[in-house]
This record gives C-alpha cells, structure tokens and sequence, in this order.
C-alpha cells in the first residue's frame, strides 16, 4: 500500500496509525540577543513545553535561528536540550565543539547564517517536557548575535529576522 501525507497532517497507508501528527507547538522570537561567552547559555525565548499523549509517541524538533558573527573566521553555535539533556550533537573529537549546529564567519561583518535542523526524538514519557536551545560564541570576547547581524546598520541593507522552535508529537 502507498503512504500518503495528507493536508491535515495524517499519514495514510500505515494500518497502526502511526505517524500521526497528534500536536504542535511552537514558539517564535523576534527580538535580538547575542553571547560573547565560549560556554553554552540558554537562549531566551526560544524554548517550548509539550506533554506526550503516550510513551511511546515521538517528538519531532525543528528549530531554525538566523546568526551573525564578526566577519574574519569567528564562529558561534546552536544545541537542543530535552530539559535538562543535551540530545542531537555531533560525536566527541578531540577539543571540538559537540553541536547541534554551527556556523564559521568568512571575511564580511554583514552575513547572517540560518542555522536550522530537525530530528525525531523518543522521550518514552507522558510527562510534560521543554525542548531548549542554547548558544554559545566560539571565540572569547567576540560575539555572536542572534536575528541581527554584527554590523546591523540602521539602513536599507540590513535586516532584522525571526527564529523559531517547533515541535511535534507524532504517533508511535
């Protein structure tokens, strides 16, 4: 039998009913913030609460945040947290950075990244849960801003952007 994905969110040809979208939730913001610190903080605003119908439903996480750094190679960084644990990073190596995403400036103080993913996570609870981002600079003293880029004139070449976190329940 083909699957099909429906307009409503429904996922047809899977007999169990799995793979339902049973909720959404997201939260956008629109304001500005930066981090010049090279340890991980939470990054205000964009954090959203979901409660599980059933244990072994999974949670689809999107997020989607627009940065900017100093231009000349500094860099900055996104992870996700399920409350209090960091899920989706990359393995451990060496003195590197485990991220969710990053990103590495090139030579202009104007450019602005979109740093986005998405994954399916299996908390394996009916509990409620808050799925987090947090940043972070990758040099000390140099920071990395959040919906802006580094310059940010007040002109017609520069932008103010949203970010945003989603996620989803979707039937096990």
């Amino acid at each position: 039998m083909a699957i099909t994905i429906n307009g409503n969110g429904t996922i047809t040809g899977i007999t169990s009913g799995a793979g339902k979208i049973l909720q959404v939730v997201q939260t956008v913001k629109t304001d500005t913030t930066s981090t010049s610190s090279t340890s991980w903080s939470d990054l205000s605003g964009l954090s959203v609460s979901i409660t599980p119908s059933s244990t072994s439903s999974k949670i689809l996480v999107r997020y989607d945040v627009t940065a900017g750094t100093f231009g000349g190679a500094y860099s900055g960084g996104i992870r996700v947290l399920r409350d209090t644990t960091t899920i989706y990073l990359g393995d451990a190596a060496g003195s590197r950075i485990r991220s969710s995403s990053w990103c590495w400036s090139g030579d202009y103080n104007y450019q602005m990244w979109l740093l986005g993913n998405e994954f399916l996570d299996s908390p394996a609870t009916t509990s409620a849960l808050t799925y987090k981002l947090q940043f972070m600079s990758g040099y000390s003293g140099y920071s990395f801003y959040i919906n802006r880029n580094y310059n940010d004139g007040d002109n017609a070449n520069h932008a103010r952007v949203p970010s945003q976190i989603t996620v989803m329940e979707v039937q096990g």
